[in-house]
């Protein structure tokens, strides 16, 4: 039985995509040391939100560039997230454009990649204020100026509420081991763009898919017991 315990224990881990993600604080949860949610930053006296302008690191590993961004809790401004309890709004408290956006660099062993994110907005069928359409440029970058990917993704078209949208951008080849640059920046949207849970992962390694990891595991377990079995005297 203890043998099955960690048979499955090791599933879980893998169908939980424990190591999945590339990128650190992809859902914005964390903050950096020394930095914390506090919920009442300037401009935001009515305790919604805290406002990070351009450079800063307040969430660990990613860079805010270009304008200032929301980092928002749930509740913040009738906005929820898309899961766990922060999110970003590209738009800021003063919705200045351009609009800000996060940058991280992560180091990339060579193979395919896939970049996904979900892209917020909210509004009565998508026109209210904060509605749709929204569009988000995201982009990799090699070193200092070799782009690998980029493209504008836009959400929100006619759905009343607060919305998210998984947008998912197609394979990229890293050839050469090394720093690579995700942006995502805001480039359209009236008063919010959401952005939360971005997920940067390596395609095609061989890895089964989730739904496939605990029944493997089970099996795997019950061979090598089946065998302990057998082996007995």
């Amino acid at each position: 039985m203890k043998l099955i315990r960690n048979f499955v224990a090791v599933g879980v881990l893998f169908a939980s995509g424990a190591w999945a993600n590339s990128l650190i604080n992809g859902s914005f949860e964390l903050a950096s040391t020394g930095n914390t949610f506090s919920n009442n930053s300037n401009p935001y006296g009515n305790g919604d939100g805290e406002q990070l302008v351009a450079g800063s690191t307040s969430l660990g590993n990613w860079s805010i560039i270009n304008n200032p961004v929301s980092w928002l809790y749930n509740g913040d401004f009738g906005l929820t997230p898309q899961a766990g309890s922060y999110f970003l709004d590209l738009t800021g408290y003063y919705d200045p454009t351009p609009f800000g956006g996060v940058t991280q660099a992560v180091y990339l062993a060579v193979g395919n990649y896939t970049l996904s994110f979900y892209l917020g907005y909210s509004g009565a069928g998508g026109t209210g204020t904060a509605g749709g359409p929204v569009s988000v440029a995201a982009s990799a970058t090699e070193g200092t100026s070799t782009t690998l990917y980029s493209n504008t993704f836009t959400s929100g078209s006619g759905l009343s509420g607060n919305n998210w949208a998984l947008e998912t951008s197609a394979p990229f080849s890293v050839t050469t081991a090394g720093t690579v640059t995700i942006s995502l920046v805001g480039k359209t949207g009236n008063q919010y763009i959401g952005l939360d849970n971005v997920d940067l992962e390596q395609a095609g390694t061989g890895v089964p898919e989730p739904a496939m990891i605990l029944p493997l595991a089970l099996a795997g377990a019950l061979f090598v017991l089946g065998r302990r079995k057998r082996a007995r005297p």
